[in-house]
Formats: structure tokens, sequence, C-alpha cells
């Protein structure tokens, strides 16, 4: 779940998922990402949950590549990663960190992090995921809203 505001009381209006390519080699990965809006009660979410957006990302070699999943408030979230990810940035594996804040509209980094939607590579779980079929490419610019339609 994204807090509509942060510490500061800016709106969590952007969030970044970011990967870190350590290697001399380019690197895969897929993305799936899940939705479902607010408002959620004792009987649990009361919207569906959206269909799943798939992607499939390319980290070239010693990059770091950041990718803007729009606009989380008012979301519950969930994000899969798989492919050439390594929990502890093993050598040969890509990093990943998710995390949210406000941003200019159209802006590339945040002004304000909010730490409570802040996780790291090592805060994740590590589960098997069956990919999904048909990812779509996500280009190295310019940065594109996930959930836009």
């Amino acid at each position: 779940m994204v807090p509509l505001t942060n510490q500061s009381g800016s709106p969590n209006n952007t969030l970044f998922i970011l990967w870190k390519n350590p290697t001399n080699k380019p690197l895969t990965t897929y993305l799936l990402g899940e939705r479902t809006e607010f408002p959620v009660t004792t009987t649990g979410v009361q919207k569906e949950i959206e269909p799943p957006h798939l992607f499939k990302v390319i980290v070239p070699a010693h990059s770091f590549k950041p990718f803007n999943a729009g606009n989380p408030a008012g979301f519950f979230i969930r994000f899969s990663f798989f492919g050439n990810i390594g929990r502890d940035e093993v050598k040969n594996r890509l990093s990943v960190e998710v995390i949210a804040g406000t941003s200019a509209p159209g802006g590339v980094t945040l002004s304000v992090a909010d730490p409570t939607v802040f996780f790291r590579h090592a805060d994740m779980l590590e589960v098997d995921i069956k990919p999904p079929n048909n990812p779509i490419p996500i280009p190295d610019a310019p940065l594109i809203n996930m959930f836009q339609e």
C-alpha cells in the first residue's frame, strides 16, 4: 500500500523501479506489475485487481536503469521480478529497488523520497514464478507510466 502523502506532506505521485547491472554484459529481467484501488475494508479489497502488466527489461552492462511506474497513491501494488535477478547483488545478476515519493509532473527524479515506500533488493522475498507470455519491452527513453492506459 502506498500512502497518499509522505513525511513532508507532499503527495506520493511517483513510483520508481531502479535496476543496477554491475556486470560487463547486458542482462535481461522481467517485471510483472499488478494493482488494485482503495478502499479496503475488514472484508477485503472492494475493487477488482487490474490485469497484470508484464514488461521485458534489458539493462546495459555497468549501468543503472530507472523506470517510472506512474502514480502509486491510493493503490495496493505488487511487483514481481524474474530473470537475471540476484538476491544479494551476486556477480552476473541485476539488483532492483523500488521507491516512491514526490516528483514534478513528467519528472525523472524525486524531490522528496518516502522512506516508508523504499524497498531494497535485500528486503524482497524470493519466490518461484512461472513467467507469463508476451512481455512489453521497456524502452531506454523516455520513461513511461507502467499503468498508463
